[in-house]
Order: C-alpha cells, then structure tokens, then sequence
C-alpha cells in the first residue's frame, strides 16, 4: 500500500508540472527557484515552499507503519 501511495504521489506531481510547463520547453535550471537568472520574487518562494511540502510529504510516507500502534486498555 506504501507503494501505491508513494507513485500516486509522484504522478500527481509529475502532472502538475506538465500541466504547468503548457508544452512549452524550458531548461531546468530556469524552472528552479532562484535560478532563472532574474531577480527573486514571489513565486520563487511559493516554489521553494512546495518543493519542501513535497520532500515533508514523501518523508511522512516514508514513515508510515513504523511506529508500533498503541495499546488499548
């Protein structure tokens, strides 16, 4: 089921990313925060905090199922 989640997750986000690009080709490092060779503005950040939600999310995946259930009394 770990699985399951782990490549639904990556779909969605690799469709995002094609939804956003709209067909047009890029080179990454221009799609990078800070790196698109302008002066950082807003979305850069909003980018930079989504690729952290990502990396928080598959580290929660990652997690899930260690920790010994409680016991009920």
């Amino acid at each position: 089921m770990k699985s399951a989640k782990l490549v639904l997750v990556l779909l969605v986000t690799m469709g995002l990313i094609v939804f956003v690009r709209g067909g047009r080709d890029f080179s990454l490092p221009k799609a990078l925060p800070f790196c698109g060779g302008h002066k950082p503005g807003f979305y850069d950040f909003g980018a930079l905090c989504l690729i952290v939600l990502m990396l928080w999310g598959l580290g929660r995946l990652r997690r899930t199922g260690d920790e010994p259930a409680e016991k009920q009394e």
